[in-house]
């Protein structure tokens, strides 16, 4: 198993590999270009066959981890963990994150054999996507220590903006006006309607890890 960069010749085998990660696709055709220009986006490859890829984005405090795949075919090969592993000794940070969905078992129980830990745990609303900040009726902007997301990645209080609070059937949410919109506290009714008119289809909860490295 060998680690090389990603280029762009690349673009049309990963998207293949990625295609059905989940039942509507995945959204790494979205953002392969602008990783390629931001950060370490690298793959793991045996002769010329791809196993997986991971994209590193480096920020000023901490490497955040995202992207990780690995071709349906080669998994529990420890392709993953060879991925995530040497990512990091190449993003010379201290400190390493991602987010991973709470029912994502296998990627948990990865992060976790490596040495991560949660730190935060925080809904994304399926049905915010659209809906312009602050998309709920009797929104108030606040001032507050809760951690912030934008464009998936996780910031730490320090960097946090857009937040408001509102009321929902008697329960307090606070939330990010950031795209797509991610509840920090409280969870929305899955019946609840957003000003946009757009639905809420469901809401799925997402695990902050963290470690330090070495």
């Amino acid at each position: 198993m060998e680690l090389q960069r990603v280029s762009q010749g690349d673009k049309e085998d990963i998207i293949d590999m990625t295609r059905d990660t989940w039942p509507w696709g995945d959204y790494i055709s979205e953002v392969f270009d602008r990783w390629l220009e931001d950060g370490l986006f690298l793959k793991a490859v045996e002769g010329q066959r791809l196993l997986g890829i991971v994209h590193l984005k480096l920020l000023k405090d901490y490497g955040w981890i995202e992207g990780l795949r690995v071709r349906r075919t080669e998994r529990r090969r420890g392709v993953g963990r060879y991925l995530v592993s040497e990512s990091m000794k190449l993003g010379s940070k201290q400190t390493y994150r991602a987010l991973i969905s709470e029912s994502n078992f296998p990627s948990l129980k990865l992060f976790e054999s490596m040495g991560f830990r949660a730190i935060s745990k925080i809904y994304y609303n399926q049905g915010s996507k659209e809906a312009g900040p602050p998309p709920l009726k009797n929104a108030r902007p606040i001032e507050g220590s809760v951690s912030y997301l934008d464009d998936w990645v996780w910031y730490p209080p320090s960097y946090c903006s857009g937040l408001y609070e509102a009321d929902i059937r008697e329960e307090k949410v606070i939330y990010v006006a950031s795209k797509p919109i991610f509840v920090v506290r409280g969870r929305i009714p899955l019946d609840y309607e957003f000003v946009s008119g757009e639905e809420v289809r469901g809401t799925e909860a997402f695990i902050v890890v963290e470690r330090s490295y070495p």
